[in-house]
C-alpha cells in the first residue's frame, strides 16, 4: 500500500507461482526473501553508514542481481559482470517449463530495478581475477552459479548434466535431489520426442518440493507417458546401460543418455583472490 501511495507501483514484486508461500516453511516468498524474515531481513533497505563506495559483482543470477540491487539501495556504486550474454543465470532454463514461465519475474523486475538505479552491468565476459583487481573496488561479491555434481558416480563421462542433453537420444534421468529440475528436463525430452524416464532416491517424484508442486509434476509426467521408478539410487553407468540399486540387489535399466541431477559444485576460484584495493 505504501508504494501505491508513492506512485512507485513499478517497484513492486509480482508474483511468480513459485508456491513457496504454501510450503511446511511458509510465509515465505521466493521472489522477496525478507516475508516471513523480517526481524532479521528489512523489507527497507537503509543507506550505508559510509557511501560511494565502489562494489563489483560477479554474476548475473537471481543473488548477483539481487546483490547489485541492495548495493545501488545503500547508495554505492556497482558494476555488475556476467559471463553470459543476458542476465538471469539458471531461472531462464526454470522458465522454459510449461507451468514455470512466470518465474521470469524474477529475473525482468530485478533487471528493471538496477536500470532504476542505474547499476552498470557488463556482459559477454568471463570475469577473471584480474579484470576484477582492475576496477579497483572496495567491496567484490562473488554470485557465480554452480555446475553439477556427476564425478560421484562411476562411469560419470558417459553422463550429462540436465542442461547438456543431446539431440535424438533416449534419455534416463536421475533426480539426486528431489527438486524441480528432473521433470523440467523430462518434460522437455519427451515435447521433442524423446522416450524418457525418471529414476529417483526419494519415494515420489519432487520430495522435497510442496504438494502443489507434485500434483502439477505428476499430471505432466502422465500426461507425456514420461515412465518413472523410485527408491533407486544408481550405482555406476557402462556403455551397456545404466545400473540402479534397489535395496541390497542391482536393477538394470537401458538408455542412450542419462541425464544426472545431484549436487552442485562451485564455478569460480575468484574467493581464493585478493581483488579489493
Amino acid at each position: 500500500m505504501l508504494k501505491l501511495e508513492q506512485e512507485a507501483e513499478t517497484t513492486i514484486r509480482p508474483c511468480v507461482g513459485a508456491t513457496h508461500c504454501t510450503s511446511q516453511r511458509r510465509p515465505v516468498c521466493l521472489h522477496n526473501a525478507a516475508t516471513g524474515r523480517e526481524k532479521k531481513l528489512p523489507h527497507k533497505i537503509e543507506l550505508a553508514t559510509i557511501e560511494g563506495r565502489s562494489v563489483v559483482v560477479v554474476g548475473g543470477g537471481p543473488a548477483g542481481l539481487g546483490a547489485a540491487r541492495v548495493c545501488a539501495l545503500r547508495a554505492h556504486y556497482v558494476i555488475l559482470l556476467e559471463a553470459a550474454p543476458q542476465l538471469g543465470g539458471q531461472v531462464l532454463l526454470g522458465t522454459r517449463a510449461s507451468w514455470r514461465r512466470d518465474l521470469i519475474d524474477l529475473v525482468d523486475w530485478r533487471v528493471a530495478e538496477l536500470e532504476r538505479l542505474s547499476v552498470e552491468t557488463r556482459l559477454n565476459g568471463l570475469a577473471e581475477a584480474e579484470d576484477v583487481a582492475a576496477l579497483s573496488p572496495d567491496c567484490v561479491i562473488v554470485a557465480t552459479e554452480g555446475l553439477p555434481d556427476i564425478d560421484w558416480i562411476d562411469g560419470a563421462q558417459l553422463c550429462t548434466s540436465v542442461g547438456g542433453i543431446l539431440p535424438g537420444a533416449d534419455v534416463l534421468i536421475y533426480d539426486g535431489i528431489g527438486r524441480h529440475p528432473a521433470p523440467h528436463c523430462a518434460e522437455m525430452c519427451a515435447i521433442a520426442g524423446r522416450k524418457v524416464k525418471i529414476v529417483g532416491r526419494d519415494g515420489f517424484v519432487v520430495a522435497e518440493l510442496t504438494y502443489v508442486d507434485r500434483v502439477g509434476w505428476k499430471t505432466k509426467l502422465y500426461q507425456l507417458d514420461i515412465s518413472t521408478r523410485f527408491d533407486h539410487r544408481p550405482l555406476r553407468v557402462a556403455r551397456r546401460g545404466f545400473v540402479a540399486q534397489i535395496g541390497s540387489g542391482d536393477s538394470p535399466g537401458e538408455s542412450s543418455m542419462l541425464a544426472g541431477m545431484h549436487e552442485q559444485t562451485d564455478t569460480t576460484d575468484l574467493q581464493d583472490e585478493e581483488l579489493v584495493r
